[in-house]
């Protein structure tokens, strides 16, 4: 349900490399000006949107100029990003090169996580971090991102043929199981049991297989649960740490600036990006 109000807003906004306003609206933003819109306030529709929360606003971005914007008049707010009437610019930056080294910081982390120790995979991300600063050329940074490719690939390979390995063993497990079973077919149906033996064994089945049923939900639940506040937990650590990037590229231009108040916007994928709008 919409609940828009006057109010104002300090938020996140990416803008494109020309700082112009996309959707064939083409006004060009600028530093300590306001652009403002007309019609219905709506989010992802129409009006001047923003984050709050920095790695909200880069999952919306089209390019890599970011702005710290204030978004008043009627505001719309929705999980991950808001909607207003008007915005102001206060700061504006290419912050291009910080999200390369973000993103290199990103990919380390999850090496380590997982436990990767192929070297090439980390020469890779070492390589762009040297191709940042200007120590290697285009083609070096190429040279080490198709090294790391050809291992992974190398390393996909060895995993389907183990795959493979495991379910030949997995085949000769069943023939045996196969074997057992029929063997304990026969000697079942040689046993001589009552109608109400064998009903009363199935309900018993059914009874466990239902119990078995609802603890295998009950644990899908708890695992979702925990899938999602994961996912939570990672945003928000991934979130505070390009914000103290960009908080000391602010701090240098305007030293007392208040930054946008942080909220969760947990978002699993699959959310529709805004088609129509400033």
């Amino acid at each position: 349900m919409s609940d828009i109000s006057p109010r104002r807003v300090r938020a996140w906004h990416f803008l494109s490399d020309d700082s112009r306003l996309g959707y064939g609206d083409g006004r060009k933003a600028v530093v300590g000006e306001t652009l403002s819109c007309d019609g219905e306030i709506e989010l992802c529709r129409n009006g001047m949107h923003g984050s709050r929360r920095l790695i909200d606003a880069l999952y919306y971005a089209s390019d890599s100029v970011l702005s710290l914007v204030d978004i008043f008049g009627d505001v719309d707010e929705g999980r991950d990003k808001l909607v207003g009437r008007s915005r102001t610019v206060l700061w504006m930056r290419n912050i291009d090169k910080e999200l390369h080294l973000f993103a290199c910081d990103l990919a380390e982390q999850a090496l380590q996580k997982h436990g990767v120790t192929d070297r090439h995979s980390h020469a890779a991300i070492q390589a762009k971090r040297d191709w940042l600063a200007g120590k290697i050329s285009t083609e070096t940074l190429e040279a080490a991102a198709r090294a790391a490719d050809a291992a992974a690939r190398a390393a996909a390979y060895d995993v389907a043929c183990a795959a493979t390995d495991a379910a030949d063993a997995a085949d000769a497990a069943a023939a045996v199981r196969d074997t057992a079973r029929a063997a304990y077919d026969a000697a079942y149906a040689a046993a001589r049991a009552a109608d109400a033996a064998a009903r009363a064994a199935a309900d018993a089945a059914a009874d466990a297989a239902a119990d078995a049923a609802g603890a295998a939900a009950d644990a899908a639940c708890d695992a979702c649960d925990a899938y999602d506040a994961a996912y939570a937990a990672a945003f928000t650590a991934h979130n505070e740490r390009l914000t103290a990037i960009v908080a000391d590229l602010i701090a240098a231009d305007l030293p007392d600036v208040t930054l946008p108040e942080a909220r969760n916007g947990h978002r699993r994928g699959g959310d529709e990006i805004e088609k129509q709008i400033h």
